[in-house]
């Protein structure tokens, strides 16, 4: 072996520069006997040259001593920065308290996100699933369903070739279900075809899905449902008893469809049980239509036949009701159509009423998603502000250890490593308060989260991800600052004085505070809105009204029972109709008499009887209301103003309109109401014909109950009930918690508006409060001075308090057009509304600013009333 050969010359140079003379020495010796055998004996390596043979022995060594001084470096950063929070106490808890909260309200806003956006998408064919609803606009109305005719899935199935499949659902609502001598009231009871696990993932855990519905009185039931009913026997084969006697074989068990899933069921039941799935009408809007497309097939291209299936199967029936051609009734501006709504859009964008679950709100999605950034960020904040703050008082730290050898790099990551373990402790601390916190916060989102997530190996990993990065986001400011100051003028004092950085942290105040006046004038304005809609005039009085909602079960005895309740004193008033404001509005054609250009329009036609002004206390505007010592009322009508209005009538009493069927009948106009709302607030008063009943039972009864005596009204609307028809459960409702169901959105922001905005408040004045501390601190040789030379208390007040004022005002300027607009936005949604005041925007400002005051006036006092020889002596 030639050894004088010399090695290559940058194998000798990084051998030289990463290997240090002990390692050297410890490679020599038997290693380098060994390599030698290997490398020149054999000849295979002898390109290489020597350095390189000892080069590659070296890396074991080098990667363990790596190993080994980064984890005596991180067990030294470790130390240092508990030795720091040990000394600074306060300091420690302000910062893990706020970063605390702020990440247990992104975690908790974020289960509500995640759970929002990932609605429908456990389908396997979710992305070609589409729901076809049905929309009009005729006249004066408009009207979005996610209902649809019967026939349509058929036709749709065998007309367009980019359908592979279809299904219809028909939800039935509350039903009575027995099994054997045990009864039940069931809600999720829903009647679909055999098709629905071809278009829907529903696994069986028993049974067959192929035909599982093939046959009538067939019903698969959730695995929860099958325990309730028969506990630990075996269900399938079982029999079920319907309301109305029908009976319902169990062929199936499913588990309980997912909590993100707009399609949910205890019970699924073969359609083809009910005669209503062999319906051939057009106009009778009752099923739920989903169909699956073509991988291939383009929506857009679907969605431009539509038109020509309305033409096809709605234009006749339009003819016949509006008596005009089905072309003119669309040269007119008028509408009555389907349209295709994605699955996973059904439920954040489909806001339309009667879904089978309650939709949700994608700007409720985009609110959450904002407060919970903005909250954490105002954590954040804090964490720099107060770093930056304390920068002065480590500075001298700094300075001595870049003395001792400590370059930058050293410092930056011991700054960080502070930064990351503070940030550790407050995730720790924070996802027990999750644990803690999450019952109430399914109250406050009308959610059913689980703690179950917090042993999810993503949860867990995301958790560690989020340590760092919000320990590196909130540090690296504070580390690259400390870690910038120069030893010799630290030594000389000169950072002490000067490194104070207050215009960079007066920034970060402002942001924070215009945050928090942000959230709080948007939850005013929610209030203010809430308060207005309970507190509007509606045109009837809500209060104090039970609604039965199953009345046509009393069949011939509808007048017996209601004058048997109206006999109790507790009982005021009791009416019987078809529908009733915010509850199963139906339209109708009609057309004023001797209308030119035969204007036709859909007017919302609710039916009632002799005492429903009384029972819902709804004023004339003109005329009279029906009257059964006139027979002649029974082919009259009573309109509302917005009636008056769209059909330009300009003496109404004096006019008829014409109620279009295959024979116009005309009806005289008797009255006018005053306008009373029908729907929510968020929809203008639109055109309404009441009529008199008819014969056959009605939908609705609703009572109004004397003030104070509702538990006896109950009493006694129950007992006859079940004298009247015995073994069928009552089913009511009170009024206004129906209407308060109509803004539930609503009211639900507001909850969650309020509480955030508190944390947002409490997160920025922890902050404010730690600042002011510290500047107080700096200021204590300043303030000794002033008082030694007759300076009083107030004046030393007003001066430490000045500067916090100011920002928190000008925090105002910059929150104050934001929520305005926001705000504006919001309430765009609503047809009536409050009108924003410069006052609300005022008392938010003055909030702000006495939060504030009171959270740096305990430092402040304490610095002003300090003994000066005590200040003097100060550092």
């Amino acid at each position: 072996m030639n050894r004088n050969m010399k090695p290559p010359r940058f194998a000798k140079w990084l051998f030289d520069r990463i290997v240090t003379s002990d390692e050297k020495r410890t490679i020599s010796g038997d290693m380098d006997e060994w390599f030698h055998q290997i490398a020149w004996d054999r000849g295979r390596l002898r390109a290489f040259g020597w350095y390189w043979g000892h080069l590659v022995c070296s890396i074991p060594v080098l990667i363990t001593n790596s190993i080994y001084w980064s984890l005596a470096m991180l067990k030294n950063y470790l130390l240092i920065a508990l030795r720091v929070i040990r000394k600074h106490k306060g300091y420690a808890f302000i910062n893990i308290t706020g970063l605390a909260i702020g990440i247990t309200i992104c975690i908790l806003i974020l289960l509500f996100v995640h759970n929002e956006l990932t609605y429908d998408r456990h389908h396997e064919k979710a992305n070609q699933i589409y729901r076809v609803a049905l929309r009009g606009n005729i006249g004066a109305n408009k009207f979005d369903v996610p209902n649809g005719p019967t026939a349509l899935a058929d036709a749709l199935r065998n007309d367009y070739p980019e359908v592979i499949s279809a299904v219809r659902l028909f939800r039935v609502g509350q039903v009575q279900i027995r099994y054997e001598d045990r009864v039940f009231r069931e809600e999720r009871f829903i009647l679909a075809d055999s098709t629905v696990f071809d278009v829907f993932t529903i696994p069986l855990v028993q049974g067959d899905m192929n035909t599982a519905l093939d046959n009538p009185n067939s019903v698969v039931l959730t695995t929860e449902t099958a325990q309730k009913y028969f506990g630990d026997i075996d269900p399938l084969g079982k029999t079920l008893t319907f309301e109305d006697g029908t009976l319902y074989t169990v062929t199936g068990l499913a588990p309980s469809m997912p909590q993100n899933s707009h399609l949910k069921f205890d019970f699924l039941a073969s359609f083809s049980t009910r005669e209503e799935s062999r319906d051939p009408n057009w106009g009778q809007n009752i099923v739920y239509t989903y169909i699956v497309l073509h991988a291939d097939a383009s929506e857009e291209e679907l969605a431009a036949k539509l038109p020509d299936l309305a033409r096809k199967y709605i234009g006749p029936i339009i003819e016949e009701a509006l008596s005009i051609p089905y072309d003119q009734f669309l040269e007119a501006g008028n509408f009555f159509g389907f349209f295709l709504q994605p699955l996973l859009d059904i439920h954040l964008h489909s806001n339309l009423g009667n879904e089978l679950e309650p939709s949700g709100n994608v700007s409720t999605v985009i609110l959450f998603s904002a407060i919970a950034f903005i909250i954490f960020f105002v954590a954040c904040i804090n964490f720099i502000n107060l770093a930056t703050a304390r920068s002065a008082m480590r500075a001298n730290e700094v300075g001595v250890r870049k003395v001792v050898g400590s370059n930058r790099g050293q410092l930056v990551r011991q700054f960080l490593t502070e930064s990351i373990f503070l940030s550790a402790m407050a995730m720790l601390i924070a996802v027990l308060l999750v644990y803690l916190l999450l019952p109430s916060f399914n109250n406050l989102v009308g959610k059913q989260f689980t703690a179950s997530f917090l042993t999810d190996v993503f949860f867990i990993m995301g958790i560690v991800i989020a340590v760092f990065v919000v320990g590196i986001i909130a540090g690296t400011y504070p580390a690259f600052l400390l870690s910038s100051f120069q030893p010799i003028s630290v030594l000389k004092g000169k950072v002490q004085s000067g490194i104070k950085g207050r215009r960079f942290r007066y920034v970060l105040v402002v942001f924070q505070f215009s945050a928090s006046i942000i959230l709080f004038i948007g939850t005013l304005v929610v209030y203010q809105q809430l308060r207005f809609i309970r507190n509007k005039d509606l045109g009837f009085d809500k209060e104090h009204v039970i609604v039965i909602q199953d009345a046509e079960k009393l069949a011939s005895n509808q007048q017996a029972y209601k004058s048997a309740i109206k006999k109790s004193p507790s009982i005021l008033d009791a009416s019987y109709s078809n529908g009733l404001p915010q509850m199963h509005l139906s339209g109708q054609g009609f057309q004023k008499e001797n209308a030119t250009g035969n204007e036709s329009h859909i007017l919302i036609n609710l039916v009632i009887d002799y005492d429903f002004i009384d029972t819902y206390r709804i004023q004339m505007a003109q005329g009279r209301y029906f009257s059964p010592d006139r027979g002649t009322d029974s082919t009259a009508v009573i309109v509302n103003r917005a009636t008056v209005q769209a059909l330009e009538m300009t003496h109404p009493l004096e006019e008829r309109l014409l109620y279009l069927e295959e024979e116009p009948i005309p009806l005289s106009v008797i009255g006018v109401f005053e306008d009373f709302h029908l729907e929510s607030l968020h929809e203008a008063i639109r055109p309404m014909v009441a009529t008199l009943v008819g014969e056959g039972p009605m939908r609705f009864l609703s009572v109004r109950v004397r003030p104070g005596m509702i538990e006896e009204a109950l009493n006694v609307v129950e007992s006859q009930w079940n004298a009247f028809v015995p073994g069928q459960p009552l089913e009511y409702a009170f009024f206004d918690d129906r209407f308060d169901r109509l803004y539930r959105s609503e009211i639900q922001a507001g909850k969650v508006l309020s509480s955030f905005a508190m944390f947002a408040i409490f997160i920025a004045c922890l902050g404010l409060f730690g600042l002011s501390a510290f500047t107080t601190v700096q200021r204590t040789k300043e303030i000794g001075v002033r008082k030694v030379l007759g300076a009083s208390i107030p004046s030393i007040l007003i001066l430490l308090a000045r500067d916090f004022v100011k920002w928190v005002l000008v925090a105002n300027v910059f929150a104050w057009p934001i929520a305005y607009y926001v705000t504006t936005k919001w309430l765009q949604s609503f047809a009536y509304r409050i009108h924003i005041g410069i006052v609300l925007f005022v008392l938010s400002g003055l909030l702000a600013l006495f939060i504030a005051l009171v959270t740096v006036s305990y430092q402040c006092l304490r610095v002003a009333h300090s003994n000066p020889v005590d200040s003097l002596r100060y550092e």
